[in-house]
């Protein structure tokens, strides 16, 4: 039998059983490690590894933990306690690495139940590269969208911080979001807007600044990035606009030069427009062009020129209102200005002329001329005054301007008459056009000339005195003193006269008697005495009147009381007239005419036949002449007469026939042969042989509708005209 060795058997059952009681402890490594199994560059220096231990491990037993090269040791927190240890791994390469743990109890090492276990590295930062979409920002594009690109995935639910670098008036449009370019969730968009406050930077740039707020899926912080420079112009462009003339005149400039000169370069491609603020009458010369003052083409210059039309502005502007149609570099419509007020008159000051004085005479033979502008006129000129008729007025040199509406528009100058006889009835002072006077801008006046006045400087005179037989009974009970003018009647007196050198029985007619038709209106140049007993014999008389008396109608006073004879022997116009023809009234009336009026050419009456002739052309020479006086004596004696009214109303009723189809010439013939004949039927008939003859011609001038009419108004004619003048032999 084989002897059994106790002690080695003993040794092998203990060595088995110690043996299965260490297979029996365990350790596990607590995952995941850092939270999510990856660490980045913050946590690498201090990974934190902690795990469990069971199967009656002891407390104080080491533990080994490897990650990738670095391996550190801790123990076991008692009995099946836990344990945990730090490691700095932040000297490891990037990527997959493995955890190990082993348990070391004195025997054979026990690795971890998860050793091995797997984990990420990863401590690159995300690195950022920051764009934006508008290279100009200005006040028609206030919007800008910055982008930031990372070159790796990033943690969307973080954010990246954006900033202006300069400009504190962007506002975030709150619309930034991640997307996808090259990696997931690598790009965030997020749009910005301007406020519109005036400012202006050439390089503005936006920047995420490192650890901004991003980061990526292992929490590695963003690095910052800044993007390329752009432009912030929300500044408008402000103008300011000047003008080269304070005055714009006919007699200086009409042309206006504006300049319109901005704070900024301007886009030369478009140009402000400029306005006057008054004026239409302003036209554009079409020459406007930028220059360079301060910065490149930011001063514009057109030149305009006014049509002349006439005005007066005081205060007139210039404006390019706001956005007139200039913008700068950047597309800002410009601020508008308004230039300094300036002068603008083209209106010619205007005269008005006026005088004094009414009526100029001996007694008063001074005219003040007052010439009267519708503006201020230039002090230092003076307008040339004349008189339009007279030569006799000189000026006392005492012109002077004064002020009635504006400053020196009324310029008063004396003139005084020199008493040279002359008789003007209606004289005028003119100042013409351009006379000499000008407005403070230099234009020169638009004349006038003055209301008519009188200028009577000639005395009456004493012409002649007329004797007549009104009577006719060969005494002389009217005379008639003819003067050169007019005789006031408030200065004749019946004591101022004197027949044959003493006071003779008479009286003078300040009347105008009804009953006799006699023109005693002593506003004429007759006087007319009746005597209250007739002169007779063949003595001549002579008539006087008292100096100082009588005088005309501007004052003027007669200029003598010399005596002129009267020759009673030879009635001044009764010649071969019957006592009874009753044509010395008709006589002395043509006579005046006569004296008044030269032109007139008719003989004085002899034959009541050459009455009807006379009247009819004392009509027609009033007529031409259209003088009041001798219309009025015409019909004092057609009243007289007034069967002759009737005649004329037939005459003028046949005239129209008569004249019908011939010349001037034949018709003023016939027509005067008509009025002078008693045989008025027998110028028709003359008549109706013309019209008969050229019939016969056949001229298209014949009216045969006249010839009825002829032959009806030839018998009428015949019948009436010797009625009419027996009525006249009966009056």
């Amino acid at each position: 039998m084989k002897k059994i060795n106790w002690l080695t058997t003993l040794f092998t059952v203990l060595g088995i059983f110690i043996s299965s009681v260490a297979n029996a402890q365990t350790i596990t490594i607590t995952t995941p490690v850092e939270g999510d199994d990856i660490v980045n560059a913050s946590e690498a220096t201090t990974v934190t590894i902690s795990g469990t231990s069971a199967g009656g491990t002891v407390g104080g037993t080491q533990v080994d933990v490897t990650i990738g090269g670095v391996t550190e040791s801790t123990t076991v927190s008692g009995a099946d306690g836990p344990w945990t240890v730090d490691l700095d791994i932040s000297g490891e390469a990037d990527g997959a690495l493995t955890v190990s743990a082993v348990y070391e109890p004195g025997g054979a090492a026990i690795a971890a139940t998860n050793d091995g276990y797997g984990i990420t590295l990863d401590q690159a930062s995300p690195t950022a590269t920051v764009t934006v979409s508008e290279s100009s920002i200005n006040l028609g594009n206030l919007t800008q969208t910055v982008t930031v690109t990372y070159n790796e995935s990033m943690d969307n639910g973080t954010t990246p911080t954006i900033g202006f670098d300069n400009s504190g008036n962007f506002i975030s449009n709150s619309d930034g979001a991640w997307s996808t370019t090259t990696f997931t969730d690598d790009t965030w968009t997020e749009t910005f807007t301007h406020d519109g406050t005036a400012e202006e930077i050439s390089a503005e740039t936006v920047t995420v600044s490192s650890s901004s707020g991003a980061t990526d899926v292992a929490g590695n912080a963003d690095v910052g990035d800044t993007s390329p420079a752009f432009l912030i112009d929300t500044q408008a462009p402000t103008a300011t606009v000047t003008v080269s003339q304070p005055t714009i005149a006919t007699s200086t400039t009409l042309t206006q030069t504006v300049t319109v000169t901005y704070d900024e370069s301007m886009d030369n491609g478009t140009s402000p427009t400029i306005g006057f603020d008054n004026s239409v009458n302003f036209t554009s010369n079409s020459d406007g062009a930028w220059s360079t003052t301060t910065f490149t083409d930011d001063t514009w210059t057109e030149t305009f020129t006014h049509d002349g039309t006439s005005e007066q502005l005081a205060a007139e502007t210039v404006t390019v209102s706001s956005s007139s149609g200039a913008t700068d570099l950047e597309g800002n419509a410009d601020v508008g200005d308004t230039s300094p007020s300036f002068i603008v008159d083209t209106q010619a000051p205007t005269a008005t002329v006026t005088v004094s004085e009414a009526s100029i005479s001996l007694g008063n033979l001074t005219q003040t001329v007052t010439v009267t502008y519708d503006e201020a006129m230039d002090n230092g000129t003076s307008p040339a005054i004349s008189f339009d008729n007279s030569v006799n007025f000189s000026s006392n040199s005492d012109g002077a301007w004064s002020t009635t509406t504006f400053t020196d528009d009324t310029w008063t100058e004396t003139f005084t008459h020199d008493g040279t006889a002359e008789e003007i009835s209606a004289e005028t002072v003119t100042v013409a056009s351009s006379s000499g006077a000008t407005d403070l801008v230099g234009l020169a006046d638009v004349g006038d000339t003055s209301p008519s006045f009188l200028v009577d400087t000639q005395i009456p005179t004493f012409t002649e005195a007329r004797s007549f037989d009104t009577n006719q009974d060969g005494t002389i009970d009217e005379i008639v003193l003819v003067f050169s003018e007019d005789i006031d009647e408030a200065t004749v007196n019946q004591a101022h006269f004197i027949i044959d050198g003493s006071g003779a029985s008479f009286t003078v007619d300040t009347s105008l008697p009804a009953n006799n038709g006699q023109d005693l209106n002593l506003t004429d140049n007759l006087i007319t005495l009746i005597l209250s007993t007739p002169i007779s014999g063949t003595t001549a008389k002579s008539v006087s009147y008292a100096a100082g008396t009588l005088a005309d109608e501007a004052g003027n006073l007669a200029a003598s009381n010399a005596f002129t004879p009267v020759d009673l022997a030879a009635p001044a116009i009764i010649s071969a007239i019957t006592a009874d023809d009753g044509n010395g009234e008709i006589n002395e009336i043509l006579h005046d005419l006569k004296s008044r009026y030269p032109s007139l050419t008719f003989d004085f009456v002899k034959t009541e036949n050459d009455l009807i002739g006379k009247l009819f052309e004392i009509r027609e020479q009033s007529l031409l002449l259209e003088d009041d006086a001798v219309k009025e004596k015409f019909f004092k004696l057609k009243n007289k007469y007034k069967n002759i009214d009737a005649f004329f109303g037939f005459i003028d009723k046949a005239a129209p026939l008569i004249e019908k189809g011939l010349n001037g010439s034949d018709r003023l013939v016939l027509h005067e042969s008509l009025v002078t004949s008693l045989d008025a039927a027998s110028n028709l008939a003359t008549l109706r042989k013309v019209y008969e003859y050229n019939l016969r011609e056949g001229s298209s001038e014949v009216d045969p509708a006249l010839f009825d009419a002829l032959n009806e108004l030839e018998q009428e004619l015949r019948d009436e005209s010797y009625n009419y003048f027996d009525a006249l032999w009966d009056a």
